[in-house]
């Protein structure tokens, strides 16, 4: 089980990354999610049943929250470069005070933004190309998370499995075997499951203040825990597909991923377990060699036939000598952003776009502009050198992937 939900996360390339980088990805989404979530309760008038989100995935991201405003507010505190610049024009500088930026009076504009990340080797390159429609606030992870000092999280867990605290965890085959997990002060909830056993259980922890080094009571799975419940799924696929479920829970405090296997079997957590504000997601993928489309739906949605986004099959990428980028003829419909994204020794580089950007502007093509005055030549990352290298459309609920062959 434990090999089963390593594989399943490296799928999604939740393991990619540094912890700091991926906590700023999953919190935008997360937000984003529990926006989503936020209106359609408001809509229905059940604000009090519906609470926060989470996210994927995937994945990368940008938070964006509506507003009729002429200018973009733009927050990134750990940037050491930042230019922009409307989709057809010159690039000028982005002034920050405070880690912060605004654009303002542009239909349309390309933000670009380099940082390096707290607590890792990665340096990050960012460019984001969006309408004003797409709101008033552009949160650029990673360099918007200023985590802070880390400080350790320790205990022991009499079963073998996984703990986690807030949005990191560890795992083990031994039972008992004892964790140290590093996180910025504040207060969290713990997911622990005891995964040596043919029924998963879980124990929750809510509202664990970490102030400085933490030592945890120990967990006792069998005394603590939750029976998962099983829940079969109907999920249409093409014959090259392999089908892998998961189930993701997002409470106020963490974000774990509870069951992976490949099938179309899901354990889920009863809803009696969850509270107000949890959200509990089954995640159903369906994947090639090069090739991932997924999606996730709220478990107290009692939703069982699932239907997967279309697959990216006319996505073509360039030469090994080109700067990363893509290209296509046509996209499907229902996106809410693109993504492009690579990864190579000690560099993070993604591009995106939004769909009322790619609609305004008549795109078939997205990459990384290296005419940008400043650029330094060693932040341009080529095809070639790409250790990963894919091409998404997302929504908060969705996702379909192509990677590039080589980039495997």
């Amino acid at each position: 089980m434990l090999s089963k939900l390593c594989r399943f996360l490296d799928k999604h390339h939740w393991l990619r990354f540094e912890w700091p980088f991926r906590g700023a990805i999953d919190r935008n989404l997360r937000e984003e999610r529990r926006s989503v979530r936020m209106r359609n309760a408001r809509h229905l008038g059940k604000i009090a049943k519906h609470g926060r989100y989470l996210l994927l995935a995937t994945l990368v991201s940008v938070m964006a929250c509506a507003g009729d405003s002429e200018c973009v507010t733009v927050d990134a505190p750990l940037a050491t470069f930042a230019m922009y610049r409307e989709s057809s024009g010159s690039w000028k500088p982005l002034v920050l005070e405070a880690g912060r930026g605004e654009i303002c009076g542009l239909p349309e504009y390309v933000v670009m933004v380099v940082c390096d990340v707290p607590d890792s080797s990665n340096l990050s390159v960012l460019q984001h190309s969006r309408t004003r429609g797409d709101g008033d606030y552009l949160s650029v992870g990673p360099c918007s998370e200023v985590l802070g000092e880390l400080v350790h999280v320790t205990g022991t867990m009499r079963q073998a499995g996984s703990v986690t605290v807030g949005y990191a965890s560890q795992q083990s085959s031994a039972s008992p075997w004892t964790f140290d997990i590093r996180l910025p002060v504040g207060t969290y909830d713990l997911v622990a499951m005891d995964q040596s056993v043919a029924v998963p259980r879980v124990t929750l922890r809510r509202e664990v203040r970490v102030a400085a080094d933490t030592e945890l009571a120990p967990i006792d799975v069998d005394v603590e825990g939750v029976d998962l419940v099983d829940v079969s799924l109907t999920v249409d696929t093409l014959s090259d597909e392999e089908v892998t479920t998961a189930v993701r829970l997002q409470t106020a405090g963490s974000d774990a991923v509870l069951f992976a296997e490949n099938g179309r079997l899901a354990r889920i957590l009863p809803n009696s377990a969850l509270t107000d504000t949890d959200s509990q997601y089954i995640d159903v993928s369906a994947t090639t060699p090069l090739t991932l489309r997924h999606r996730l739906v709220d478990s107290r949605d009692d939703q069982r036939t699932i239907e997967l986004p279309p697959r990216l099959d006319d996505i073509f990428f360039g030469q090994d000598d080109d700067p990363i980028g893509a290209s296509w003829t046509s996209l499907p419909p229902d996106f809410d952003k693109a993504i492009l994204s690579a990864r190579s020794e000690g560099r993070l580089v993604f591009v995106t776009a939004s769909r009322s950007w790619i609609d305004a502007t008549g795109a078939t093509s997205l990459s990384l502009d290296t005419s940008v005055p400043g650029l330094d030549p060693r932040w341009v990352m080529r095809n070639g050198e790409a250790l990963g290298n894919s091409f998404r459309l997302a929504t908060p609920f969705s996702e379909s992937l192509r990677s590039r062959p080589n980039g495997m």
